[in-house]
């Protein structure tokens, strides 16, 4: 049991950390981390926001070859790894878990809504079309996550009403901003929805209890086939912690059996 719950503390320990990274420069220590969420360097290593690099090269009708190799990381994360820069890393999201914890208190906390990917994914299209039409990067100039970036990086209080209104946002649904709203978390989901690690269940330990899906906050089915489980999942790990059967673990699938779920290799924590 510690083994499975360690999984939830090393990814709090690893949200903690990222919010830590934009304080660096504070901290006399710039050759660690300079930058934001939307381009900075890691020790040195180039690293871009897929969508902002993206929206960029349409916005400025050119290809980027720089911005696109310090995209490329975190592309291959996605890929194999699906959406787990929002669950471990988005301090956005940090930001909304700590909120989510209060929300059922809140006055005005509604039921979940539906599960549905087809409007972040068209808000995600609108940005595109519209950067490629002003000429404008529209979502990466009002991106919450940049925002939240240069209120801690240079201390820019104005930004800092942006990422209110999407934290209040979690008093009425939650993870409304997550699971309804960011063209960036569903970039990501597209980009890893054949990912190779995931989430497995093993059938002959599972008693179908359904604590991991009432625990999860993006409402997927934890190692469940369709669309939705398959791009809403962040990889979170928060299922394999509450799960008291032990009948959820990461898992390296298998190509060729890629939408067998149970199949694969245990990477279990």
């Amino acid at each position: 049991m510690r083994a499975i719950v360690s999984v939830n503390r090393v990814r709090r320990v690893v949200q903690i950390g990222a919010l830590l990274l934009l304080v660096l420069p504070w901290l006399g220590v710039p050759m660690i981390w300079i930058g934001n969420y939307l381009a900075s360097h890691l020790f040195g290593i180039g690293l871009a926001d897929p969508l902002a690099v993206i929206e960029t090269s349409l916005a400025g009708r050119a290809f980027y070859l720089s911005s696109f190799i310090a995209a490329l990381p975190l592309i291959i994360v996605s890929v194999f790894l699906g959406r787990v820069f929002c669950g471990w890393v988005c301090p956005v999201h940090t930001l909304l878990e700590w909120a989510h914890t209060a929300s059922p208190k809140w006055p005005f906390f509604k039921k979940t809504a539906k599960k549905n990917i087809i409007l972040p994914t068209s808000i995600l299209i609108i940005a595109l079309f519209g950067s490629l039409w002003t000429a404008v990067p529209l979502f990466t100039t009002v991106s919450p996550i940049g925002a939240l970036s240069r209120v801690i990086y240079f201390g820019i209080l104005s930004e800092l009403v942006l990422v209110l209104i999407v934290v209040l946002l979690e008093f009425f649904q939650p993870m409304f901003w997550c699971r309804r709203l960011c063209p960036v978390g569903i970039l990501y989901g597209w980009l890893g929805a054949g990912k190779l690690v995931g989430i497995s269940v093993d059938a002959d330990q599972c008693n179908d209890c359904g604590i991991c899906r009432t625990q999860c906050s993006m409402q997927v089915d934890p190692g469940g086939k369709g669309l939705y489980n398959t791009v809403a999942c962040m990889n979170c790990g928060k299922c394999v912690s509450v799960c008291s059967k032990r009948a959820l673990r990461f898992s390296l699938k298998k190509i060729w059996q890629r939408n067998e779920v149970e199949d694969g290799i245990s990477t279990q924590l």
